[in-house]
Formats: C-alpha cells, structure tokens, sequence
C-alpha cells in the first residue's frame, strides 16, 4: 500500500452516531403510517429486481428530500469562455465548466490544480460543504470519514473544515489527482495532521478500513451521462457497479453517503438498501444549485432492529 501521507494517527474506532442532521431547506414526500419490511423464518423480504418495488418495499425506511443551494460567484453566460488559460483543444473539452470554475473552488484563483475529469467531476463547493455538515453531524462529531474517490479534493477540503470532523481518511487510485488534492487542500489551509491521504484502490483497501461514514462519488463516465434519459447505477458507474460499491462500503461503516447523476433511478438505489439484512434506510436528496438540479446524494444508514 502507498501511502502519500505518513498518516500516523491510528484511524479511529467506529461507534454509534446520531440521525442524520436534517438539511437547512427541504421538501419530504416519505409516506406515512406504513409498516416496515416483515420478517419472515428466511429472513426479510427482499424485492424482485425491477423498477416498480423497490420503495415500496423499503416504505417507511424511504425518505426524498431536496436542499436548495446558492452561491454568489461570477458567471458567465453558457458557452462563453472567458480568459481561458488553456489551449483550443482543451478549451473545447471544458469552456463550460470553465465558467464555473468559482462554483468548484471559491478560491480557485490562488493555484488550484486540476486535471481534465477533475473539471467535470468535483463536488461543487456549495453542495460538498452542505454535504459535509451533514456527515459531520452537529453532535459529538462524526469520528473518521473515509472518502473513497478522493480526486482533486473538493469534498475532502470541506470534510477537514468541519470543527465536528475529527479525521479524514482520502483514497484513489490516480497519483496525479491526489497530489493535486493535497495541493488543494493545502491552499484552504488544511491541518495535514487531520487528513490521511492514501495512493490506493478503494475496492481493495476499503474493507481493512474503519470508520464513522463513508463518502463514495465514484467516476459518472464522463459528461455523456447527460445523454441517458436514466444513469443505471449497475452498468454506468466506474470501476464497478453500485451493488459492489454499497457492499465493499458497509464493511468500513454504519453510514453510506453516494454523490450521483441527477438522472439516477431511486428504484435502484432502494434496491441497494434492501440488500442488506435487515434493510438500511435510504434517503434520496435532490441537490439545487442556483435554481438548478445538479446532482443527487443517498444518506444509507444501518438500522438497529
């Protein structure tokens, strides 16, 4: 295991944590008054895999919700690039998020480095800070957050900056990206002593871990999701798909945060919840940033039955 962070802090013991702070703006629609999933002599139900049952099924384990975010950075029009520091090739490739540059990074302008899928493939900060207080919680602190599609960083910059947020443990498997995170990280002022950064593979390294949550925002594919009326979490994500996602992260803790397309089917994300036995609870929150819908997290929590 390379390891670019000495890291010396022993990683901390899970232990039990509170509910999932609720987001500062939000519009739930969970149904009412139904009953959990039964429990039979061969354990609890589970649907068949189809697009119908699914929440159904989870009934009052699932909730969906939306948090309305916004920011006050400069815009550009869309499709206009301005002052583009990059040659046309790469220009062509990224023009668009290159006007949203200060929606990435407040604070893109003092050096932040990316590569070319960092571009269209960070948190933007607004959401990855909402996200992070979430995960952190506002009582006792989260404890150890492991992010295992670190990348150039965004969202690790906003997990450290959490006071609750005692340690954070970031992984990927692309030397280059996670230097450019400790790079950023640094620019943000990061404590080097609250982050672990680790050159591994999540699928293989993520189980000897534990921790209080983990944060998965694995590779979409690109842009071209976008041309999918619905992302398929089992055949789209990158390196494998969703099942095998959920299943290596409930082995590192009781809570799983997932970062996905706007375009992702519920339906499969309750299928992962009640794959577990007994089934976890699933949240489905609808992240708006500026009016828009960009993204979407699931808050997986382990039930105690």
């Amino acid at each position: 295991m390379a390891v670019v962070d000495s890291g010396r802090h022993p990683i901390r013991p899970t232990r039990p944590l509170p509910v999932w702070p609720k987001p500062e703006r939000r519009n739930s629609n969970s149904s009412s008054g139904c009953l959990k999933p039964i429990k039979t002599a061969e354990g609890f139900q589970k649907p068949p895999k189809n697009n119908t049952v699914a929440i159904e099924t989870l009934r009052d384990l699932f909730t969906q919700t939306e948090v309305h975010l916004w920011d006050d950075h400069p815009k550009q029009p869309n499709g206009l690039v301005v002052d583009c520091p990059l040659n046309t090739k790469l220009s062509n490739i990224i023009g668009r998020y290159w006007n949203q540059r200060y929606n990435l990074f407040s604070k893109f302008d003092q050096g932040i480095k990316m590569d070319v899928e960092g571009w269209f493939s960070v948190t933007p900060e607004a959401i990855a800070k909402h996200q992070a207080r979430r995960c952190c919680g506002t009582k006792g602190g989260s404890g150890t957050i492991v992010d295992c599609f670190t990348g150039v960083g965004g969202n690790v910059i906003q997990f450290a900056q959490q006071t609750n947020c005692q340690r954070v443990i970031a992984i990927d498997i692309d030397s280059r990206k996670l230097q450019f995170a400790i790079h950023n990280a640094k620019i943000y002022g990061i404590d080097r002593s609250k982050v672990m950064f680790m050159l591994d593979d999540a699928m293989v390294v993520g189980p000897k871990l534990r921790g209080d949550v983990v944060f998965l925002s694995p590779p979409w594919g690109g842009p071209d999701y976008l041309k999918h009326k619905t992302f398929d979490i089992n055949t789209m994500l990158k390196p494998c798909g969703g099942q095998a996602l959920f299943d290596m992260a409930k082995k590192i803790a009781p809570k799983i945060v997932m970062f996905l397309p706007k375009n992702v089917d519920p339906n499969q994300l309750a299928e992962l919840a009640l794959s577990a036995s007994p089934p976890w609870s699933l949240e489905v929150e609808k992240n708006y940033l500026n009016g828009r819908l960009k993204a979407v997290t699931a808050y997986f929590t382990k039930i105690r039955w």
